[in-house]
């Protein structure tokens, strides 16, 4: 069972840097925001999945959940911020105009 999570972790790690890295390479060639925003996200998820592994495979004793969540915040903040980011750069008078 414990070779399983650790298969679990790598193909985890493996699969948030494969997200990340198609994420990087889409904005470099189309510059879309929203791409550099999501690459961003999967760059933190990726070190959550990373401090997994070290916390299954590395060091099974320490318990890491609050980096792991640290990671995941970060990475949340930073795709909600750059949607925000991006809707109030395209329309900046949204929040001075009072609703009709």
């Amino acid at each position: 069972m414990n070779g399983f999570r650790v298969l679990l972790a790598l193909v985890a790690v493996f699969a948030t840097v494969a997200c990340c890295v198609a994420l990087f390479r889409g904005y470099t060639h189309h510059r879309v925001r929203i791409l550099m925003w999501g690459a961003m996200f999967f760059a933190f998820l990726t070190l959550n999945n990373v401090a997994l592994f070290i916390e299954v495979v590395a060091v099974p004793n320490v318990d890491l959940r609050p980096a792991r969540v640290v990671f995941t915040g970060l990475g949340t903040a930073c795709l909600i911020g750059g949607f925000v980011w991006d809707l109030l750069k395209q329309q900046p008078d949204r929040l001075t105009q009072p609703r009709a």
